[in-house]
């Protein structure tokens, strides 16, 4: 109900400011939690999230940690192929471009790095991966991290390094 009030809002906020990138990337947050918590998701959903999403990426990259490019990098290489999925659902290249550029624009932001190794993992380049996960490791020293991922960002870290080293 939340990702629900979320949308709501983040639709209010487009139709007041529709040249300001919050509402177009909350949106595209909130349709990705709506279809990760519905039993059975309403693929329709997935191109209303895809275009907000490639929205806040014109409006600004660099927001929320590159969230924009995290979000299109993460939906490419977790969405269904096309033609359930968008058009670049699958596409390595566009997902790892994505994720690069994310890590470019901000390279302080461990999620970025994290999300990123995780995807080289699954690629089996694994000793970019391990590279990766320790550049995240490095940056967990110092980062500020939201309450619930002081717990999740160390521990997706070790379970990176742990299926380098098995």
């Amino acid at each position: 109900i939340f990702s629900e009030q979320a949308l709501s809002h983040s639709d209010r906020a487009i139709a007041l400011m529709p040249e300001r990138v919050e509402g177009h990337f909350f949106r595209a947050v909130s349709t990705g939690h709506i279809l990760d918590n519905q039993f059975l998701p309403d693929l329709s959903m997935i191109g209303d999230l895809e275009s907000s999403g490639v929205r806040a990426r014109e409006l600004d990259p660099s927001f929320e940690c590159a969230g924009p490019l995290l979000l299109l990098a993460l939906l490419y290489q977790k969405a269904p192929a096309w033609p359930i999925g968008p058009e670049l659902a699958g596409e390595e290249e566009e997902i790892e471009a994505l994720f690069r550029e994310a890590i470019r624009i901000t390279p302080r932001c461990v999620e970025n790095h994290i999300a990123y190794a995780e995807f080289l993992q699954e690629e089996d380049r694994l000793a970019e991966a391990e590279e990766s996960a320790h550049r995240a490791e490095a940056l967990l020293a110092t980062a500020e991290l939201l309450p619930y991922k002081r717990d999740e960002f160390p521990q997706r870290v070790r379970e990176l390094l742990a299926t380098r080293s098995n």
